[in-house]
């Protein structure tokens, strides 16, 4: 018989397949202490793949089945979940030796876990309103205007991508004019004057790291080394 894991709403059960099959006379023994390493190995995934499905149960605001099915049936791209889809990006250019951009990713998903103090994430939660708390909640946080743009802007990335795999659609973006906009950091003003650059070039120096120091910087200015 097939193994299953049984979820009950409303006095209603559905049927979720785990991918074994068991005679009785197996599942009794796999239930009490004479299991073998076969069926103890089976249990223990059993035991992992209910805790599982309690979890996202637990991390949804209002259950029903498709919210449910959307998390817990993993074989297929669409139902995965935004911490899950922010893993595989992760993972991906890690493998690409995309280092940098990856632990982007990584401090993004770290944060978006604390603001949400949650392991499981449905994609079609990350609203308008989401966005704008998670803005306030960085602000309030410490968190610069510059991070708050990059965590968006991954996060705007990997809902691209869900979009693109049917995980959610097209009309649920909240990106966008009219919608989320995501802010860009306040760059400091580091270009010089015309008259700084003057004063430079003329600067009389006091010792000979000052002379050579003033002849590199002005060798990159002019050779458009520098802004």
């Amino acid at each position: 018989y097939p193994l299953k894991v049984r979820v009950t709403f409303n006095r209603y059960s559905r049927y979720y397949k785990l991918g074994y099959a068991l005679t009785c006379e197996d599942f009794e023994k796999m239930m009490s202490s004479t299991a073998n390493k076969t069926l103890k190995s089976i249990r223990l995934k059993t035991i992992n793949i209910e805790a599982e499905a309690q979890n996202i149960i637990d991390s949804l605001d209002q259950f029903s089945y498709s919210s449910f099915d959307e998390l817990f049936l993993k074989s297929k791209p669409k139902n995965q979940g935004l911490f899950t889809m922010f893993k595989s990006r992760i993972t991906k250019l890690n493998s690409e030796q995309r280092i940098k951009t990856a632990l982007s990713y990584n401090s993004a998903l770290s944060s978006l876990e604390k603001f949400t103090n949650k392991s499981i994430l449905p994609i079609n939660k990350v609203t308008i309103s989401f966005l704008n708390n998670y803005e306030k909640w960085m602000i309030n946080s410490g968190k610069s205007l510059t991070t708050v743009g990059i965590y968006c802007r991954n996060i705007r990335s990997i809902f691209n991508e869900a979009i693109e795999t049917g995980c959610v659609k097209n009309e649920l973006y909240p990106f966008g004019r009219g919608k989320y906009v995501i802010p860009n950091g306040n760059g400091v003003k580091k270009a010089l004057t015309k008259a700084d650059i003057i004063r430079i070039k003329r600067y009389e120096p006091k010792n000979d790291m000052e002379d050579y120091s003033k002849d590199m910087w002005l060798f990159s200015y002019l050779a458009n080394g520098m802004n």
